[in-house]
This record gives structure tokens, C-alpha cells and sequence, in this order.
């Protein structure tokens, strides 16, 4: 009936009593609910569920050995949840701190700090999507990006349209300094692998 509230109880972990350590004062407390009143009005068939869930605890009989708790308390939550989340923890997540580690000019200055939370939400948000979803790929994007926009963050505003002569002067510098793209994607991938560690 409300979906809503399952997703968030399957989110759950607990640390509880479980259901396999047998109490007998705990299923005792159900006597009234169940018209069962031991010596006066018993229940027979209360009486024989009682004994049937005795039979199948188990708990008791390894309670404090091979690494199972004494008192019949366990870690209790839904597996399907614990996988979902697992699979969130593993998607790519870049920072502002980390994206001063690609802007170096940026490093000793909060003047961009807006824009690189920005950027840093646009790539967590959009990673999958685009398939920068690995370490590679991540430092080809940023070594890209890095050469387009220098050290500095420098964006600008375009209608993309370039003079040969502007787009001959860009080729230029692209291979001139082609061997610093390379360090700096290698750089940004020694840096998330550290940071994933």
C-alpha cells in the first residue's frame, strides 16, 4: 500500500534479537493475545507452536562459537538494498579539491570555487551517462578539457566559428604542449585511484 515506506524500511540495518534464539519468556508475553492462560485456560495449539518454534532455534546451540554472538543479537537488513548502495558507493565522485589538482592555477584561490562545485556536480551527475566511468576515460576528459580551458578554469562563451588562422595557432599549441596533456591525465588518474583506496 505504500511503496514509499517499503523503500525506506529496506534501507534499514539493524542490530536486534534474532528470531532464531530461543526466549521463552519472549513468546510467553504472546500468551494473552493467543487465549492462551497456562494451569487455568490453556491453548494446545499455542502450546505446540511454541514448541515447534523451540525445536527449530538454533541459535542457542552455537550461541558464542564460530564467530556468533552470545546474547542472539545480529546485524539484520535487506540484501538487495546493501547491493544498491554498494553500487552508488562505486560510481565516479569528483570534488572541488580535486578539480584544483587539474586547475593548479586555481590551488591557492576560492575565486572559481562556485564554478568548480559546479563543474564537480555537472560530471558526478552526468558521469554514467557519458561513460566517464573510468579512471581512463576520466583523465582523457580531463587532460581535454584542461588543454581547452588552461590552468585557470578560463571558460568563454562561444558561437564556435574560427578564422583558419585562429584554428592553425590552436594546432600548434595543441602539439607543443600535447606532452603535458598526457601528465596531466596521468596525474588525475594516480589521484582518483589514490582517492578510491
Amino acid at each position: 500500500k505504500k511503496p514509499w515506506h517499503a523503500q525506506s524500511i529496506a534501507q534499514l540495518v539493524t542490530h536486534y534479537e534474532s528470531e532464531w534464539f530461543w526466549k521463552a519468556d519472549k513468546w510467553d508475553e504472546l500468551d494473552p493475545l493467543m487465549g492462551h492462560i497456562p494451569f487455568v485456560d490453556p491453548n494446545p495449539n499455542w502450546e505446540s507452536e511454541k514448541e515447534r518454534i523451540e525445536k527449530l532455534s538454533w541459535w542457542g546451540s552455537l550461541a558464542g562459537k564460530h564467530g556468533i554472538s552470545a546474547d542472539g543479537k545480529a546485524w539484520h537488513f535487506q540484501p538487495v538494498g546493501i547491493i544498491a548502495f554498494q553500487k552508488k558507493g562505486n560510481q565516479i565522485s569528483i570534488t572541488p579539491s580535486m578539480l584544483k589538482k587539474v586547475f593548479e592555477g586555481l590551488h591557492e584561490t576560492s575565486d572559481k570555487d562556485d564554478l568548480l562545485i559546479e563543474i564537480s556536480s555537472q560530471i558526478n551527475e552526468n558521469a554514467e551517462r557519458y561513460k566517464l566511468n573510468t579512471p581512463l576515460r576520466l583523465s582523457h576528459f580531463f587532460a581535454q578539457v584542461r588543454q581547452e580551458i588552461g590552468n585557470t578554469c578560463n571558460t568563454l562563451e562561444t558561437d564556435f566559428t574560427y578564422s583558419s588562422a585562429n584554428l592553425k595557432n590552436c594546432l600548434a599549441i595543441s602539439l607543443k604542449i600535447m606532452q603535458r596533456q598526457i601528465f596531466m591525465g596521468i596525474k588525475m588518474s594516480n589521484m582518483y585511484h589514490q582517492k578510491i583506496r
